[in-house]
């Protein structure tokens, strides 16, 4: 799935995160798309720094810490197409590859592995992506027997923004799934619970949640890497005690397809027999890469191309505003920007996201005050 916010050059991609693309590639992606090559995902195109957080507080890794944690702030541009697509040409500077059917193409002649200063990276990357958006001006149309070959391709670019999904509309979808561990994993991601690759849907255990009462049920989540404590509601509560009790998965494919058995485990989510073979390493990443694959599922069921990752964080996050703000009795806006921004510490705290409050409100004032 690939979607396109044409307002300020946002995508989605097939990771389901949303990246923000520097001005040459977002506009050279547009133009391609619009010309006929369709495009599945791309980097972001911009230098990316690490921030660390120790007892200290918050701040921006040196070119030292980064190496310690392994971290490439500078991943080389690149620029993959769905299956079928043809290129009569390539821009200079770059090069081409190709994985399972489709094409990617990739700045050559630097090691972007070693760069580790915005400065650096900013100098690099200029003639790459100029490049790129000179070549794609240059290209013709592609012709309507290739384009007619996408129209069927798993990759719907250039689909605008979907919005924002209300608790009263995320409730209503989860109750109408036929599994409590599809409805969960919906409600994990509207709540603030993911964590990377998102393991912590994928690693939450019944035995975890605490409850005083339904204005109070508290759930100790990990993704394996950090440990945090989420506030959670009644609703979410419900359905992670069902799919914790549940044994057998009815797959999101129409009346015909055979009910799954699952296999009963220590996590809420039971998972299927046997997958992935006996490597514990491999299999915990992949407990958390199958409720990926799961979440995909769901979307085309409930017939929502812009149901992901994104948008239930976006949307729980705009619902928690909205909540939160009504209980102090003042707006949404000074609930953000008011008293230090306190409510941007809270919402860091349940959905592990910072956000700039200014830019929040300035791009999503429409659904705050709705």
């Amino acid at each position: 799935m690939f979607l396109f916010n044409t307002s300020d050059f946002e995508f989605m991609t097939l990771k389901d995160d949303w990246v923000e693309l520097d001005e040459k590639i977002g506009p050279a992606v547009v133009g391609l798309n619009i010309k006929g090559y369709k495009t599945a995902f791309s980097c972001a195109g911009h230098f990316t720094p690490l921030t660390i957080v120790d007892e200290d507080g918050e701040h921006e890794a040196n070119i030292e810490e980064m190496k310690e944690h392994d971290f490439c702030p500078a991943d080389e541009p690149y620029l993959s197409f769905a299956p079928g697509v043809v290129l009569p040409s390539v821009p200079n500077g770059w090069k081409i590859t190709g994985v399972d059917g489709a094409i990617i193409l990739y700045a050559e002649d630097t090691d972007w592995k070693s760069i580790y200063t915005e400065e650096l990276f900013d100098e690099k990357q200029s003639d790459a992506l100029n490049n790129m958006f000179a070549w794609m001006e240059s290209l013709p149309n592609a012709t309507d027997s290739v384009s007619e070959q996408h129209s069927g391709c798993a990759y719907h670019p250039v689909v605008e923004h979907p919005g924002v999904y209300t608790r009263e509309e995320i409730l209503a979808m989860a109750n109408s799934l036929p599994n409590p561990c599809d409805a969960f994993i919906l409600l994990c991601l509207f709540e603030g619970i993911c964590g990377s690759e998102y393991m912590e849907i994928a690693l939450a255990k019944a035995e975890n949640i605490t409850y005083n009462d339904d204005s109070d049920i508290i759930m100790h989540v990990t993704d394996g890497k950090k440990e945090r404590d989420v506030k959670i509601s009644k609703e979410l509560y419900q359905f992670a005690l069902k799919a914790d009790k549940t044994y057998v998965y009815h797959p999101l494919a129409g009346n015909a397809a055979e009910e799954i058995n699952l296999k009963p485990g220590e996590y809420i989510m039971n998972d299927f027999l046997e997958i992935y073979g006996s490597d514990p390493d491999r299999e915990l990443l992949n407990r958390g890469r199958r409720i990926y694959t799961r979440l995909m599922r769901i979307s085309r069921w409930l017939n929502k191309p812009g149901l992901n990752k994104m948008t239930l964080g976006l949307s729980g996050i705009v619902d928690y505003i909205k909540n939160e703000s009504q209980k102090l009795g003042v707006s949404c806006v000074d609930f953000l920007l008011a008293n230090e921004e306190i409510g941007v510490t809270h919402i860091n705290q349940q959905f592990n996201k910072k956000i700039d409050a200014d830019r929040f409100v300035k791009k999503y004032q429409q659904y705050l005050n709705r």
